[in-house]
């Protein structure tokens, strides 16, 4: 009985705001600190963050003052990236560090650690059928050949499939699997981790949930979202049971969550883009605010690595560039591995002509994010610069490659179309470049984003200021705003 007709769950929010069109426009990161302290039915209350961004824009770093501000507030957090591979998987370290910190999971873990070992009893039968080991892991009996492409069989991408070939193969797996297990209960938890895990899980987090908040952060979503994203949509749906309203999930990947699959779910989400400012948006912050926001987080946190490194961007794009490295010097030293600081010292580096200090960024970044086409690039010029241009254009032959694949995915993230734009430019693929920004300012690429690529044609023809061609695109772009 609930007289006083207060939500119990998170569902019981999800419904309330889908009806009444819940939507905000806060300054994200006081908000996240004042969300921690709002009560679940408070109108204001988030339950997921999205923080979204090209890589090395700082997505961890910010991750990491989320979480701070979370530990700050004594409440429990958890944290995971890219090195699990399966839903189970994340579940068991999500479980793990809640142990570490005093809270365990007693339901999930009794029951993954059955599974575990029933995995790696399989996992090294010699009897076990070709490609059993890639596969287990995934829901097996319910399991698409859509899924099935995404999963390396014998050293290959299974990416064409005769379907019936693979529906037989999968039902051999799970003929395999009972045939070699007795227990009906562990056929079923090797067959349907995820549905057999998944409920178990949500009964312990709610347990904890009614001592304390708990706050999930998923780290490196660009990789993990292809087999997070439907399970994360399914526990909102209810479908794995209630979520409890003490909750909080926050999320960061290269790309923003698809506004298509997640669109029921908006009452819950506060989207977050992050990108180094523009030119043109630092000097009005600037104005506003002077630099004292970033030497104010500074004297609060001296080792406040984000805000040093915002205040080196700031300071670049004011071509101030003494100060600008050395804010750049201080984050690194306080972070080693923040790549967005390294490359952007790299860049400014770049900016003043000193190559060799660049190129020593842009290899460090590179090595600690190989898949950063934006990285690449920036080396490629340095490349250029430094009259090497076999290293050049492979570094953008690179760039464009890994940049092409997500155009064929979302060719309306602009900031990825408008860099593959400038990494043809650079190329001296000219026409491709010159159609790719007619076509993002043809399909109504918004302001921000054309401001960034023109701050991106700006640093380039710093480097190469005879490039007719960019300057010619520099300008189109700057007559859209007009």
């Amino acid at each position: 009985m609930n007289p006083q007709n207060k939500p119990k769950t998170l569902q019981d929010i999800l419904k309330q705001r889908q009806q009444s069109g819940f939507v905000g426009c806060e300054d994200q990161v006081n908000q996240f600190r004042q969300n921690l302290a709002l009560p679940p039915e408070d109108d204001r209350r988030r339950f997921l963050y999205n923080v979204w961004g090209r890589g090395g824009v700082g997505k961890s770093t910010l991750l990491r003052q989320f979480r701070k501000i979370a530990n700050e507030a004594k409440i429990i957090s958890a944290y995971i990236d890219e090195a699990e591979k399966t839903v189970p998987e994340i579940m068991g370290r999500l479980a793990e560090e809640l142990e570490r910190q005093g809270h365990k999971l007693t339901q999930f873990t009794e029951r993954y650690k059955v599974y575990r070992q029933k995995r790696q009893e399989l996992e090294t039968d010699p009897e076990a059928p070709q490609g059993f080991s890639a596969f287990i892991g995934k829901t097996m009996v319910k399991t698409s050949v859509p899924l099935a492409r995404r999963v390396p069989i014998g050293g290959a991408v299974f990416d064409f499939v005769d379907e019936d070939a693979f529906a037989t193969q999968a039902g051999e797996w799970a003929s395999y699997v009972a045939k070699k297990i007795t227990n009906k209960d562990d056929v079923l938890l090797v067959q349907e981790p995820e549905e057999v895990l998944t409920p178990l899980f949500l009964q312990d987090i709610f347990k904890i949930a009614e001592k304390t908040p708990v706050v999930l952060f998923l780290d490196t979503y660009e990789r993990t979202g292809e087999f997070l994203d439907n399970w994360l949509r399914e526990i909102l749906d209810g479908r794995h049971g209630e979520v409890s309203l003490n909750i909080l999930i926050t999320i960061a990947g290269r790309q923003e969550l698809d506004k298509n699959h997640w669109a029921p779910y908006e009452g819950l989400i506060v989207r977050f883009p992050l990108e180094p400012f523009t030119e043109e948006e630092a000097q009005q912050y600037l104005t506003q605010k002077g630099i004292t926001d970033n030497r104010s987080a500074i004297e609060l946190d001296p080792k406040y690595d984000l805000a040093i490194a915002n205040g080196g961007v700031n300071y670049r794009l004011m071509r101030h560039y003494p100060e600008a490295l050395e804010n750049f010097d201080r984050a690194i030293e306080l972070n080693p591995k923040d790549t967005w600081a390294i490359a952007s010292r790299g860049r400014t580096y770049l900016m003043l002509k000193l190559y060799n200090g660049a190129l020593v960024d842009f290899n460090r970044a590179i090595d600690l994010d190989s898949d950063s086409n934006w990285y690449l690039y920036n080396r490629a010029l340095v490349y250029q610069a430094l009259n090497q241009p076999e290293k050049a254009w492979a570094d953008l032959a690179l760039a464009i490659k890994l940049a092409k694949q997500h155009y064929e995915k979302d060719a309306k993230d602009w900031s990825n179309t408008f860099n593959l734009a400038l990494y043809y430019l650079a190329a001296q693929y000219i026409q491709p470049a010159e159609r790719l920004y007619r076509y993002a300012l043809s399909n109504s690429a918004s302001s921000e984003s054309i401001r960034e690529a023109i701050q991106n044609l700006n640093d380039f023809l710093t480097v190469f200021p005879d490039h007719v061609q960019a300057t010619s695109m520099q300008q189109l772009l700057q007559s859209s705003l007009i």
